[in-house]
């Protein structure tokens, strides 16, 4: 494929990045020559700069850096275009013109300017302090510049690092020290005097260099590494573009990069660095330009990339270091024995646990230890932190995790266990029991066949039933370790009702499971018992009233609709069933919209219930079909296209009642949530954040009874069980009422000894703010 816009630029670019890189390596000559100057004095050009650098601008023009780049035809390529370079332009920012006469690069191979680097890297413990200035700049945004002055020394454990660390967003100081295995251990200091381990692991006692070329690209330690790394990408050449140069003992070298050929980020290095009197690194400028997807082209016959014209640099990072050789005499003001503990003790719930002494847990129990008494005052647990091993019992029984001063322990089996908690010079023992967890409730899922799969919901206390439907109960017990086996009984005349175990799988997503399947087969009152088989005191028990089917004329009688988008009604049906109830007429209104449609409807008898066919007749045409399940569950498939079907409700208070609420009083938010099966969840909260934020919740059943004089409703809220209902900042049973439109209602309470009144509104957000 040919190359779309390209004119001549690679080679226009080609000479100015020689012209950019023979400025830079007279500047680093230049910084070189002023880094061993006394204090005042100036260089001068005549006696200090290499004799190369006074021949003429003519012979310097013809001097090639490369051999891609040594060709006149391109200079009079570049001279005739007039072009400028986006490098040239961008390498100089951060960095200022220096007046020196014109300089000639001598003709090297690459390998000695990567040579020249490493050379610099083996004599690195020759460099005593320098000074790093990062530049980042993005569009037309002000640079962010970082200014780092680091000096080395020397301990009984190796090379000790400080780095004044003045960041645009804080000053810091950072100290690399080794510990006595060699590992580098890094402190920081905060402006404000505060000490902590920073989250970066250091391999090395010196300066870290990361994601220069990309993120996850690049890593380098030190100047003398920084200088290698940037060498070996050049060395790769991926975008056949390297040019490189040495004048004395300066080098410089420009290239593009990119990760591969379909990368979102192109970019420019253009890098000069100069060595010293010793050979070690003396100074190094790297400017490194990132283009984004849109500002460059790919020329896929080359399997290169080229900047389109006229396009600039998305970002541009510049690093200038200076760094001066000599003693390295820095001493640090820490040492690592500072932070080790030399004791500690052990407490949980407030109660001290004595080295070798027990503590007794269930297998349900999450127990956090906490770490008190630190000595000394210096001591702290980032540096020496705390380890917990199981060195008696099953280890995979128990586990455990430290964060902080915590101990946080995690039971997954009945048993004794020792644990051994321990810093570096320090160790205590820990007996610990875990007891098998012990059913505390009874929960239950039913299940019922339909049209579409199976449909679920929790068990409360009470429920109704058609008689002649199959009903399948899954049980089991809180806390999910506790034993999970149940008994199921009924008290009435067995030969009223059918009982089987089966085992169903119910959707897809769930593994097959062994369920009781409850079938009356009369109307009446029937009390059902789930019990825990380990701990038959612990048991639900649940009041089944059957009734027969009702005619389909009088289901069809009333009205039902259905909730959307965050409890907002989103469809009303309002039916006029034939005689017999298998034909009729339908009104669909659509609350949300204001629209509606009249059609007419017929039933068609199913193993699962009936089919319910839809046809319009006028108005807004939905296009939806419905079904009625075997349990004279209503359900409607509003999408034409998908075979999901939503259940419908019938209208009744409790149906219009059963959304989220919300009231606030401008510091606090109360939210609360009704299911239509009696249940629902209370939240308050604090509308901002801050360190008084408060955050309560529990959960809660509720009734709701009409007032015998027809102007509202009465609600009682009460406790679900102690493992449901946890914490109740109301006082439970609770009641308060409902005007008689079913929109709004009160609430008061009182915490602490502030009282506290919502007015409730029906709240349709999504989230609980």
């Amino acid at each position: 494929m040919a190359i779309v816009n390209f004119q001549s630029g690679p080679k226009i670019l080609a000479i100015q990045k020689e012209k950019t890189m023979k400025k830079n390596v007279l500047m680093l000559a230049l910084a070189a020559l002023c880094a061993s100057c006394a204090p005042g004095e100036s260089p001068s050009p005549s006696s200090s700069i290499p004799a190369s650098i006074e021949e003429s601008a003519s012979s310097a023009e013809g001097s090639p850096s490369s051999e891609e780049a040594s060709s006149s035809s391109l200079e009079e390529s570049a001279s005739s275009e007039g072009a400028s370079s986006s490098l040239e332009s961008s390498s100089e920012i951060g960095s200022s013109e220096i007046s020196a006469p014109p300089i000639s690069s001598e003709e090297v191979a690459f390998d000695e300017v990567k040579g020249a680097a490493e050379s610099a890297k083996s004599v690195a413990d020759s460099i005593a302090s320098g000074t790093i200035t990062q530049s980042q700049k993005a569009g037309e945004a002000d640079a962010s510049v970082t200014e780092i002055a680091y000096e080395f020394g020397n301990d009984e454990n190796g090379v000790t690092y400080h780095a004044k660390m003045d960041e645009p967003w804080a000053k810091s100081d950072l100290y690399l020290l080794h510990d006595e295995n060699g590992d580098v251990v890094a402190i920081s200091k905060s402006e404000s005097g505060e000490i902590s381990k920073p989250f970066t692991a250091y391999e090395e006692a010196n300066t870290l260099f990361q994601n220069y070329a990309e993120y996850g690209v690049g890593t380098a330690y030190g100047a003398e590494g920084f200088a290698v790394e940037l060498a070996s990408l050049a060395e790769a050449n991926v975008n056949k573009d390297l040019v490189f140069s040495k004048v004395g003992s300066s080098y410089s070298f420009s290239f593009g990069y990119f990760a591969s050929l379909d990368a979102y980020s192109f970019y420019k290095f253009d890098v000069s660095f100069a060595l010293g009197e010793g050979g070690e690194l003396a100074a190094l400028t790297a400017n490194i330009a990132t283009y984004y997807s849109g500002s460059f082209l790919l020329d896929d016959e080359k399997g290169t990339m080229f900047i389109q014209e006229g396009k600039e640099a998305s970002s541009i990072t510049v690093y200038q270091i200076q760094q001066t050789a000599g003693e390295r005499s820095f001493v640090s003001p820490y040492k690592l024995s500072d932070f080790i503990l030399s004791s500690f003790s052990l407490s949980y719930n407030g109660a001290e646990l004595p080295d070798g002494g027990s503590l007794e847990i269930a297998l349900s129990d999450y127990p956090s230890i906490s770490v008190t008494d630190i000595a000394p005052s210096t001591g702290s647990l980032s540096f020496d932190p705390i380890s917990v091993t199981v060195v008696s019992g099953d280890a995979s029984g128990l586990s455990a995790s430290c964060f902080g001063s915590t101990i946080s322990l995690y039971p997954s089996a009945a048993g004794d266990y020792a644990l051994k908690i321990a810093t570096k010079n320090v160790s205590k023992t820990l007996n610990v029991t875990v007891k098998p967890a012990t059913p505390t409730s009874v929960n239950v899922t039913y299940f019922t066949k339909n049209q579409s799969g199976y449909t679920s919901d929790s068990l409360g206390s009470s429920f109704s039933a058609i008689a002649g439907v199959e009903y399948l109960f899954k049980a089991g017990t809180t806390p999910f370790q506790a034993d999970q086996s149940t008994t199921f009984s009924v008290e009435e005349d067995p030969s009223t009702y059918r009982i089987e175990k089966k085992m169903v799988k119910v959707n897809e997503w769930t593994d097959e499971a062994e369920m009781v399947c409850f079938t009356p087969l009369q109307a009446g009152q029937y009390h059902l018992t789930f019990a825990s088989a380990s701990a038959p005191e612990v048991k639900k028990q649940t009041v089944f009233t059957v009734r027969e089917a009702p005619s389909l004329k009088d289901f069809f009688s009333k009205e039902y609709a259905i909730r959307i988008n965050n409890g907002v009604i989103g469809y009303w049906f309002a039916f006029s069933p034939s005689q017999d109830g298998l034909s009729g007429s339908v009104q669909i209104e659509d609350k949300v919209k204001g629209t509606s449609e009249n059609a007419t409807y017929a039933l068609t008898k199913t193993e699962l219930g009936y089919d319910i066919a839809l046809t319009h007749v006028s108005g807004e045409e939905f296009k939806f079909s419905l079904a009625l399940g075997q349990d004279y569950n209503l359900f409607v498939a509003l999408d034409p296209d998908s075979a999901f079907l939503s259940s419908l409700s019938e209208v009744t208070p409790t149906f219009l009642f059963a959304h989220k609420w919300s009231g606030q009083d401008g510091t606090y938010k109360l939210t609360m949530t009704f299911t239509e099966s009696g249940q629902g969840t209370a939240i308050w909260e604090s509308l901002n954040p801050g360190d008084d934020y408060v955050w309560r919740s529990f959960s809660f059943a509720y009734d709701l009874l009409a007032k015998e004089e027809g102007e509202g409703y009465d609600v009682t809220l009460s406790s679900m069980g102690s493992d449901f209902t946890v914490s109740p900042f109301l006082e439970l049973p609770y009641a308060f009422s409902v005007d008689k439109d079913i929109s709004a209602f009160s609430i008061s309470f009182s915490s602490g000894e502030q009282d506290y009144s919502y007015s409730m509104a029906p709240d349709y957000t999504s989230s609980r703010g």
